[in-house]
């Protein structure tokens, strides 16, 4: 009976270890209520880093009823447009992907306005994004 309790022990606390990493990994597709100051200065910084100018507007959203599903009633919508070169665009989007977040992105839209001086084209890269709402966080 010893042993079989004893097995048992070390095999919740095998699963807990698991669920504990499942969490923190679930943790990073939810944005608390509140804390989108650090998101947006995250986003702001990155842009900065790899000389984009950007114009970022973010939107918290209630979705609707009928759609609803894990409990989820809000998220924040994103909307990007970001102008600078293109290999600056390119390591932009790369290194978002390494943020401690993660964005819902459908699609995004490159366009190539006119060339400088050095025959360099500026990029204009656009696109919206969703971000969810800790559920637990929007009722206190």
């Amino acid at each position: 009976k010893r042993f079989e309790n004893s097995q048992k022990l070390k095999l919740t606390l095998k699963k807990l270890d698991e669920v504990s990493k499942e969490i923190t990994l679930l943790d990073k597709t939810m944005l608390l209520t509140g804390s989108e100051l650090g998101l947006i200065t995250d986003l702001e910084n990155l842009a900065d880093k790899h000389l984009i100018t950007q114009n970022l507007t973010v939107s918290l959203k209630e979705i609707v009823k009928e759609k609803r599903q894990a409990g989820l009633t809000n998220y924040y919508l994103l909307t990007f447009s970001n102008e600078g070169q293109f290999d600056d665009q390119a390591r932009y989007l790369a290194e978002l992907e390494k943020l401690p977040f993660y964005l819902i992105t459908d699609s995004v839209k490159w366009e190539r306005r006119k060339e400088d001086k050095n025959g360099k084209s500026t990029i204009v890269l656009s696109f919206n994004s969703i971000i969810y709402v800790d559920p637990i966080s929007t009722k206190k």
